[in-house]
C-alpha cells in the first residue's frame, strides 16, 4: 500500500475504528493523500463488534494536487506524477474494495465549511500552515462532542508545523492529551468540553502570541511527548523565535538541544530531519543580518574548516601507516590468496 503512514500510525487508526468507534458522530479524515488513513479506518470499520456501525461512511478529504515533494514515496513503483497533477484517480483505484463506505471530496479545505454533523474522530494531517489551522478549527472543531471526540493531529511532533503546537496550546483548556503515536509524528487528543464560539472563530496567528505563550505552548509540547520526538518540539520553538527575529532566543535553544544531546534521538527512523542541520541551516539564513556578523560567521567558519582539514591530515596519515605496517601487508596478501583459492 502506498503510504507516508508508518504501521504503528495505521494499526491506531485501524483499532480506533474496530474496538473504540460508535457511532455518535462521523468519521473524518482530511489530507487522504493516496489512502492509507481512509483504508486503516474502513477495514477497522468493517473489523467491529459493532454491528451498527460497520458501514458507517468515511468523510475524506484532499486537494489531490501532486507536490514535488511526495516523489520519494513513489520510489519503489512505477507511478510518476507532474508537479500540479491530479492523483484522484489512483486515490480511487487504492480504495477501490472500501468505496462504498468513504465520501470523497476533492478540493481546498478551506472552501469546505463541513454540514455532516457531529465529529466523533477528526484525522488532521492537512494543518499545513496558520491559514489552513484557522479553516480547519472554525470548520470542524465546532462539531466535535465533548466528552468523546477524538482528535488525532499526524504532524504534532513534527518541527515544521509550529502552529500546531501553538494553537492547541491555545485550546489546552477544551482538550486532553491520550496517545503519543509511538514511530510516527502524531498526537491524539480528547475533547474534555465544549470550545468557546470565540476561540473557534478566532483568526490563528504567529503575531497574536507573546514569548511567554510561546515558551509556555512548547513547553506543554515538550513534556508529553516520547524522548525521541523532543528535538522536534525544540525545532518548532526554535523556527517560532528566529520567525520573530528572536535570534539570541534561538540561539540559546540550539545550544541547550545540542547540550541535552537530542540530536542522536532524532536521528532515529523515520522521525530523523538530522536535526541540528536543518535548524542551523535557518538559522545561518535568518542570524546573518549585518556585514558585521557576516563577517564573523565567515571567520568562525574559516576555523572550523581548518581544524576539520588538520583532523582529516591526521586520519590521513594514521590510515597511511597502518596500510604500511607488516600487520596490514600480511592480510592484504592472506586475502589474495584466498581469493584466488575460491577461483579455482
Amino acid at each position: 500500500m502506498l503510504s507516508m503512514m508508518t504501521e504503528e500510525e495505521q494499526k491506531y487508526l485501524y483499532q480506533f475504528a474496530k474496538d473504540h468507534y460508535v457511532g455518535e458522530g462521523a468519521i473524518v479524515d482530511l489530507g487522504c493523500w493516496l489512502g492509507a488513513s481512509t483504508i486503516a479506518l474502513a477495514k477497522g470499520l468493517q473489523h467491529s463488534d459493532r454491528t451498527e456501525v460497520r458501514n458507517s461512511k468515511i468523510h475524506s478529504f484532499d486537494l489531490f494536487k501532486w507536490d514535488a515533494s511526495m516523489d520519494m514515496f513513489l520510489n519503489d513503483t512505477s507511478l510518476r506524477f507532474a508537479s500540479g497533477e491530479s492523483f484522484l484517480e489512483e486515490y480511487l483505484k487504492q480504495i477501490e474494495p472500501w468505496k462504498d463506505q468513504v465520501q470523497v471530496y476533492e478540493g481546498d479545505l478551506r472552501d469546505f465549511p463541513w454540514q455532516g454533523g457531529a465529529i466523533e474522530f477528526l484525522f488532521i494531517d492537512a494543518m499545513k500552515s496558520w491559514e489552513l489551522t484557522t479553516s480547519i478549527i472554525r470548520q470542524y472543531f465546532g462539531s466535535l462532542i465533548p466528552g468523546r471526540s477524538i482528535v488525532y493531529h499526524q504532524d504534532y511532533s513534527f518541527y515544521g508545523t509550529f502552529w500546531i503546537h501553538l494553537s492547541m496550546y491555545r485550546l489546552r483548556d477544551y482538550f486532553e492529551p491520550i496517545y503519543d503515536v509511538p514511530n510516527a509524528w502524531g498526537y491524539v487528543f480528547r475533547l474534555k468540553k465544549a470550545i468557546p464560539a470565540s476561540l473557534l472563530s478566532a483568526t490563528y496567528a504567529l503575531e497574536d502570541y507573546s514569548i511567554d505563550e510561546i515558551e509556555q505552548a512548547f513547553e506543554a509540547a515538550y513534556q508529553i511527548v516520547s524522548f525521541e520526538k523532543k528535538s522536534q518540539i525544540v525545532g518548532a520553538k526554535i523556527l517560532v523565535l528566529m520567525t520573530l527575529n528572536e535570534t539570541e532566543r534561538a540561539r540559546l535553544e540550539l545550544e541547550k538541544a545540542t547540550a541535552n544531546q537530542l540530536s542522536v534521538a532524532d536521528l532515529q527512523i523515520p522521525l530523523g530531519l538530522s536535526f541540528p542541520f536543518l535548524i542551523m541551516q535557518h538559522c545561518m539564513q535568518r542570524i546573518i543580518t549585518s556585514e558585521t556578523q557576516l563577517h564573523q560567521n565567515y571567520q568562525y567558519f574559516q576555523t572550523e574548516l581548518a581544524q576539520a582539514s588538520q583532523e582529516i591530515q591526521s586520519l590521513n596519515a594514521k590510515i597511511s601507516a597502518m596500510e604500511s605496517s607488516k600487520f596490514w601487508q600480511l592480510r592484504k596478501q592472506w586475502f589474495k590468496l584466498k581469493r584466488k583459492m575460491s577461483l579455482n
